[in-house]
């Protein structure tokens, strides 16, 4: 899945503390039930665009729960950068 987010300041961005957390409702992706659908991403890296170039850039992100920012359930990165770091 993506989205697509415009910031009109990526020139202050130096890390990943300066890009912002975003959420979406999971209930449309089949993350979450309708009562309790809110999940964050959290970026974990950015690039630049290959295609579109400066000042254009892809952030990855994993999907984590808004209340404590914990992994999702869905969240297998998490698993997997936890199993590497072993």
């Amino acid at each position: 899945r993506s989205k697509t987010k415009v910031m009109l300041d990526l020139d202050e961005v130096k890390s990943l503390d300066d890009l912002p957390l975003w959420g979406f409702d999971g209930s449309s992706t089949q993350q979450a039930e309708g009562h309790a659908s809110d999940c964050a991403l959290k970026p974990v890296n950015y690039y630049l665009d290959p295609i579109r170039g400066w000042p254009h850039v892809l952030v990855m992100t994993e999907v984590c729960n808004p209340e404590d920012m914990s992994p999702h359930v869905s969240n297998t990165r998490a698993a997997c950068v936890d199993m590497a770091g072993k």
